[in-house]
């Protein structure tokens, strides 16, 4: 037991919490931080102590200490933990990645002097890792954090039949704008914009009329505004989509 209870604030040690804060690479650390408590075991700040030195020593003498990709996967894993509940693609992103940090430290270590980090070494030790969840990660994951086509045979369907129906749409649109272009309705450098994830024709307001379509948004000024064409052919608004699925 610490007496007082505000031997904390006496001693400083609340302002040295926040500096060691500030230097934190990610939130866990952060709440490690938080955790931080004043021992008396005398074992224990020896070896606490040892393993400071060490870890001071290998930042100083050694090159290329993993240092990336430091995030906060408690979230993640308690979404796992709950039947009926799944993570967000980059929960499960930053979950890989942190996987593959703790990986190439616990690789790092393995390669230095026993005699050096003693203490680091037999930390490392009672760490056990399991490859086949960043494996299976990997199946589903590109190195982009982006869903692959072939995570599944139904998305490989979807997204193969929204990149079928968007080529259409993207042809009829732009068949629309030559013919808007040859009745002089815009100039004829006029190029297919996007506007909130569609695909509009700029369109001066006093012709807009002369485009049937659906006003999607217009300029700040109010003089340009553009429509989602009405596609005869189609018989429906060219749903020109630029969206991840």
């Amino acid at each position: 037991m610490i007496y007082p209870e505000n031997f904390e604030l006496k001693i400083g040690f609340d302002r040295i919490r926040e500096l060691i804060k500030e230097r934190c690479l990610s939130l866990m650390g952060i709440e490690k931080v938080e955790e931080i408590r004043f021992i008396t075991d005398t074992d224990q700040i020896i070896e606490k102590l040892s393993a400071t030195y060490e870890f001071q020593k290998l930042l100083v003498f050694e090159d290329n200490f993993p240092s990336d990709n430091y995030f906060s996967f408690s979230v993640c894993l308690n979404k796992i933990r709950v039947e009926g509940t799944f993570p967000e693609v980059k929960e499960l992103f930053d979950l890989k990645r942190s996987l593959e940090t703790v990986r190439s430290i616990l690789g790092f270590l393995k390669t230095r002097d026993e005699a050096k980090y003693p203490i680091l070494l037999n930390m490392c030790r009672k760490i056990k890792t399991y490859p086949y969840v960043i494996d299976s990660i990997d199946r589903i994951i590109d190195r982009h954090g982006v869903i692959k086509d072939n995570a599944s045979q139904r998305l490989k369907e979807i997204r193969s039949e929204i990149l079928s129906k968007t080529i259409q749409a993207s042809k009829r649109l732009n068949v629309i704008l030559k013919q808007a272009q040859a009745e002089g309705i815009v100039d004829s450098d006029t190029v297919v914009s996007v506007r909130n994830g569609r695909g509009v024709i700029p369109v001066n307001s006093f012709e807009k009329r002369r485009i049937k379509g659906l006003i999607h948004d217009q300029s700040a000024s109010g003089k340009t505004v553009f429509p989602l064409p009405h596609d005869p052919v189609q018989r429906g608004y060219l749903q020109v989509g630029f969206c991840q699925v």
